[in-house]
């Protein structure tokens, strides 16, 4: 790696966005750097799935414009990784409401926690951040 030529090495600073494209366009470390890390949070995913055993796993902010080349090899390796009985129940999907998730779940325990009542079951649902299948 050290030494390695790459299209980033240039950069003053990098963003997840800027390692994406770079790594789609054919840069060897960029996509080492890529892999390495989306393998990275298909394993603290998997350690959700065990720990918590939740049915759903959204991945949110502006990570996830990067779309399928982030969310099969996450979801790929949560699944793979994680106890059998918690990988049959789950399923990890990217957040329809992309870099505006966090804004948004503030805004819904902030509604909450101030006693707020949502208008509809439906609005409660975008609120919540449902994600959307590869």
């Amino acid at each position: 790696m050290a030494g390695e030529r790459s299209s980033l090495s240039a950069a003053a600073s990098l963003t997840a966005r800027d390692v994406a494209r770079a790594a789609a366009s054919g840069d060897r470390l960029a996509r080492r750097v890529w892999d390495e890390t989306t393998a990275m949070l298909g394993t603290g995913v998997a350690t959700i799935l065990d720990v918590f055993n939740p049915q759903l796993v959204v991945l949110g902010g502006g990570v996830t414009r990067a779309g399928d080349m982030l969310l099969r090899p996450v979801r790929d390796q949560a699944l793979a990784q994680a106890m059998p009985p918690a990988a049959g129940s789950a399923d990890v999907v990217l957040a329809e409401l992309g870099e505006e998730l966090g804004v948004v779940s503030a805004a819904v325990v902030a509604w909450d926690r101030f006693g707020g009542e949502w208008p509809s079951p439906a609005a409660r649902g975008v609120a919540a951040g449902a994600g959307r299948r590869a």
